[in-house]
């Protein structure tokens, strides 16, 4: 399930293309290594890089197939409100490692998201932090109130193409009564593909 919100108010989403989308996931060629006098040891660094990719390991334990968001989410999310300031939101970035971060009101809903790319681009144009004689600039004045949220019970394959086809990094993660429980981005889907071989996730 994927929702909307725009300005806070809940919209169902719909998908700018039907069907599933192609060329997600693209078969990579292993091109020739050049075994010329220069290129000798980058050869055998690479046939043993690609003799341990094949050589799939058995786990003791039997793997935990990955399905849903909330397997696989960030579950202690920040939220920022959207009367912060604009140098508020620049140290929690900082400090934090944030790439994205959810905006909620006074009410705990969901009004908006601030990404990384946003605060830079207000950065740049605003010059240096702090600003000496100016009126704080606030999250409400340039952060995206058009959000695209997932369920807790959303597949984790549908979350991810949802999220390239929407050219999107993160999704808040709403549950039933539209409170904030966690936040899925690309990186967590990296990890799962990083980490989950086979890909049966993906099959």
């Amino acid at each position: 399930m994927f929702v909307w919100y725009i300005q806070g108010h809940p919209r169902v989403y719909e998908p700018r293309q039907s069907g599933r989308v192609a060329g997600v996931v693209q078969a990579a060629t292993v091109s020739s290594v050049s075994t010329d006098a220069g290129g000798q040891g980058a050869a055998q660094r690479s046939s043993r890089t690609l003799k341990g990719y094949g050589a799939q390991e058995v786990d003791e334990e039997p793997r935990r197939q990955l399905t849903y968001v909330s397997q696989i989410m960030a579950s202690s999310v920040v939220a920022l409100s959207p009367d912060d300031s604009l140098e508020t939101a620049s140290n929690l970035f900082t400090s934090k490692k944030f790439r994205h971060a959810p905006v909620c009101g006074a009410n705990g809903k969901l009004c908006g998201i601030l990404s990384e790319r946003d605060l830079l681009r207000q950065l740049v144009k605003r010059g240096s932090l702090p600003i000496p004689d100016e009126i704080p600039i606030l999250l409400q004045d340039f952060m995206k109130t058009s959000v695209l949220t997932a369920a807790p019970g959303t597949e984790v394959r549908l979350a991810a193409r949802v999220m390239f086809q929407e050219k999107i990094g993160a999704l808040p993660v709403l549950d039933k009564d539209g409170k904030l429980v966690g936040i899925l981005t690309r990186s967590d889907i990296l990890k799962v593909v990083m980490n989950t071989v086979p890909f049966e996730l993906w099959s």
